[in-house]
């Protein structure tokens, strides 16, 4: 397959990234949802929250899991020597990092009960089996996923290549309509079919680069059409069901959720148009950093502001104080960590760095990025 991309692609994708981060940490901390079907149930604050975090938000695992397709796919040269050498590599890119979090979110769970004097009632095999399966640190799912994809990565190609993207089709349908097909392992599925469905759209993209390249340099008129479109799908499926829910629940109805799949494909596209015409060098050199984010925004920070919080702000508004907090802080904290102790940053990460995607991103090369 095709291995070069232009700085200009390469850049998008990292102004991809960094918005993606940004939007799981929105994810993770709202505190205020419709908990109606009735639209004049909610109040302002839930209304916005919602439409910030179960709308413009849900575009971000999507775009991930599509971005980590095509740059697996992308210099895959579908050979078992290619294939065990791409492993390797996301054994310490992803694999390590995914551990390594994992670990502290399980000490830091325990300390936690046993300093409430609530200990924790499992088993060494019941531990570890949490550590690997389903990590205290909810954001981790997605990584667990990926990993599963690149193992699998060789029955994904012979099947997008075989059915003649039958396969990707059939993907597509399951996805538009929630239908997940594999069994729950960990209180996780083993497989989620947005993170399958959007590898393999990605995979299936690096044979169209210039589409990519085509729907970054549209008109401003084309790009404000699309993002209105996408906002407007999100407001039009609240007013429908303000309380729409998807998350291993069947909190919605046949024609809010076909919106809602309707608004992350627009949203996709939008973010990517805007994402173009905001390259630069400091979006490039944040990105560097938006792996680290998205690995520590979560517990156990996401407790210990919560439990500060608490003594000062009403939960339905703390949204709004440790969103921009978290995320600011998680950035100067990640810059910190990089710049005074970078081998330790680096080890946790997986070797991004701020330095590696500016030089990523300044040429016309064959290498490709992580962006996750």
């Amino acid at each position: 397959m095709r291995t070069e991309l232009s700085a200009e692609t390469k850049q998008t994708f990292q102004v991809v990234a960094l918005a993606a981060t940004v939007l799981v940490v929105a994810i993770h901390y709202g505190s205020a949802y419709p908990t109606s079907s009735a639209t004049g149930d909610a109040s302002i604050n839930e209304f916005i929250q919602a439409f910030l975090t179960s709308g413009i938000a849900r575009v971000a695992v999507p775009l991930f899991a599509f971005a980590a397709g095509f740059f697996y796919f992308l210099s895959d040269q579908g050979t078992l020597e290619c294939y065990l050498k791409k492993l390797r590599q996301r054994c310490r890119t992803l694999l390590l990092p995914y551990l390594t979090i994992s670990a502290v979110g399980i000490l830091a769970w325990l300390f936690v009960r046993q300093g409430e004097g609530n200990p924790v009632p499992l088993s060494t095999g019941a531990l570890f089996a949490k550590w690997i399966l389903n990590p205290q640190s909810v954001q981790l799912w997605f990584l667990r996923d990926l990993f599963l994809l690149v193992a699998i990565a060789p029955l994904l190609r012979l099947l997008l290549e075989k059915t003649h993207q039958l396969f990707l089709i059939e993907l597509a349908v399951l996805w538009i309509f929630h239908l997940q097909p594999f069994p729950i392992v960990g209180e996780l599925y083993l497989l989620n079919i947005e993170t399958l469905f959007f590898f393999c759209l990605g995979a299936t993209t690096t044979k169209h680069v210039d589409r990519l390249v085509q729907l970054g340099n549209r008109s401003r008129i084309s790009i404000a059409s699309i993002s209105l479109l996408w906002l407007g799908l999100i407001l039009v499926r609240l007013v429908i069901k303000p309380d729409y829910d998807s998350w291993y629940v069947h909190q919605y109805s046949l024609t809010s959720l076909i919106i809602h799949k309707a608004s992350i494909l627009c949203g996709m596209m939008a973010l990517w148009s805007i994402s173009w015409q905001l390259r630069s060098p400091i979006f490039s050199r944040l990105s560097g950093l938006a792996f680290f984010v998205y690995l520590v925004h979560e517990f156990p920070l996401q407790t210990v502001l919560y439990r500060i919080a608490d003594q000062v702000i009403e939960k339905p508004m703390r949204f709004w104080i440790l969103y921009p907090i978290t995320g600011i802080g998680c950035f100067a904290a990640g810059w910190l960590l990089e710049r005074y102790l970078p081998t330790p940053f680096a080890m946790l990460t997986g070797g991004r760095s701020s330095q590696k995607a500016v030089r990523l991103s300044q040429s016309d090369t064959p290498r490709v990025g992580r962006l996750i």
